[in-house]
């Protein structure tokens, strides 16, 4: 469905944009290396939406009431209650729910290589696309692998950096 939006012919993005005045001519979002990897990480943000949407609806509901009471009563505004008790309410979530999304879309090879294949060029590729086309096309199931492995060990280190950070905020 994206690459049908993103189309340069047939897409809707381009037809939205030109019949608003916002672009001139069509653009070939997937096509251009300078615009390839905005629409893919458009498009990812996209698909991630609605996950954000629940863990956040979740964290509001878990604050109770009563602080927005007292805040009232003591003459806050709104947005001292929005940065005093609402951010902080959901930032455990929040952080979370970035954390889990950035390991899925790290590892979301799915969507760039049905969308552009790694191109044009190599402006899309990443780690685990570039293991996945080393280990599928060329056969060379050796490096292919031994990239995944390195890139899960990245991962594993970016979540005990979380990890600890967590831990750190607890006590």
């Amino acid at each position: 469905m994206w690459v049908w939006i993103y189309d340069s012919n047939y897409g809707v993005l381009n037809d939205f944009l030109l019949r608003i005045d916002v672009i001139k001519q069509s653009i070939p979002w997937l096509a251009d290396p300078d615009t390839a990897l905005y629409a893919i990480i458009l498009t990812l943000t996209w698909q991630g939406f609605p996950f954000f949407a629940v863990m956040i609806l979740a964290a509001l509901q878990s604050i109770p009431q009563s602080y927005y009471e007292a805040a009232s009563i003591d003459g806050a505004s709104k947005f001292r209650q929005f940065w005093h008790i609402t951010l902080p309410g959901i930032s455990g979530v929040l952080v979370t729910a970035v954390l889990l999304r950035t390991i899925w879309v790290a590892n979301s090879i799915d969507v760039i290589y049905v969308m552009t294949g790694g191109g044009p060029g190599y402006s899309t590729y990443t780690l685990p696309l570039y293991a996945f086309i080393k280990a599928r096309t060329n056969l060379d199931f050796g490096y292919g692998s031994a990239l995944a492995v390195l890139f899960t060990i990245m991962l594993l280190g970016v979540v005990i950096v979380y990890l600890r950070k967590v831990g750190r905020d607890d006590k």
